[in-house]
């Protein structure tokens, strides 16, 4: 005849009921800490962080140290107070994407930021390329502000050359060779509202939203969008890639080149022209990809 096993089958090992409590918080602490830094090491492989952020991590260095140092004399203290190593930890990774992402105060990933005088020239000729990312809007404070994209990528840091002419500044903005650490998706700029601008920007993939600035003529290379502002008198824009082109619905627009219009534009075999008449913008288009909007 068979013996009954004795126990209960469902009950936990041994081994389980022997594990202290501090211990299993020990092991889930450091657990969270190597899951911690994992996760950072992939989002900056991955480019969805910059490598720049290391930087900031690097001068937050007290709260890594003090942790190195509580694992280090681990044996003379009580087990409650070892568990703030990975507390620390956790808390230095967290910060310092924390700092990289605000910005405020200023981080030393912000070192290649570049910001341009406060006065404010008649007549600015601006030309960019950055095999990158490029986003302008107006609005700044100062002339132009260039900070650097929030996405890793193989954009260098930005380099300005300036060269006056009276009342006209003349700017080029490209990739410094050495960039180093500061390399992004791109860059971010804030132009002053001031200045008549002319620009020839040329970038992987762009966003302007140029509602707010004066131009006095244009060209765009690149993919993405470009929202035009009103102009006073007869304005020229080249526009290239895959891109979509805003202009204010009740504005003059003539079109030179092959590009989709809206439905109500009148076309010929030049190209086409908005519904208004008078004085505006003459866009013309090189090469398929353009798409004009009316807003």
């Amino acid at each position: 005849m068979t013996e009954p096993l004795a126990g209960d089958p469902f009950s936990g090992g041994p081994g389980l009921d022997g594990i202290e409590p501090s211990r299993v918080s020990a092991l889930t602490a450091w657990i969270m800490t190597a899951l911690t830094a994992v996760a950072l090491t992939v989002a900056i492989v991955g480019r969805l962080f910059p490598l720049v952020v290391v930087l900031d991590l690097v001068s937050l260095w007290p709260l890594p140290a003090l942790g190195v140092l509580l694992v280090i004399a681990g044996r003379w203290l009580p087990r409650s107070v070892r568990l703030a190593a990975p507390a620390l930890l956790v808390s230095w990774l967290i910060l310092g994407v924390a700092w990289w992402s605000v910005g405020t105060p200023e981080p030393p990933s912000a070192a290649a930021d570049v910001l341009g005088p406060a006065e404010v020239p008649a007549h600015v000729a601006l030309a960019v390329a950055v095999d990158g990312d490029l986003s302008i809007v107006g609005g700044a404070e100062r002339l132009y502000e260039v900070s650097l994209g929030q996405r890793g990528g193989s954009a260098g840091a930005p380099d300005v050359l300036e060269a006056r002419d009276g009342d006209v500044l003349a700017m080029a903005i490209e990739e410094r060779d050495d960039s180093g650490w500061f390399r992004t998706s791109g860059w971010d700029m804030r132009l002053d509202d001031g200045p008549i601008w002319a620009m020839d920007l040329r970038a992987q993939l762009v966003d302007l939203d140029l509602r707010t600035l004066r131009l006095g003529s244009l060209v765009v290379e690149g993919d993405g969008t470009v929202v035009l502002p009103r102009v006073a008198t007869v304005t020229e824009a080249v526009v290239s890639g895959d891109v979509v082109v805003s202009v204010p619905a009740d504005m003059p627009v003539r079109v030179i080149g092959v590009a989709t219009v809206p439905a109500s534009w009148a076309t010929d075999d030049e190209g086409a022209s908005a519904p208004v008449d008078g004085e505006g913008w003459v866009l013309v288009v090189e090469g398929p990809g353009v798409e004009v909007v009316d807003r």
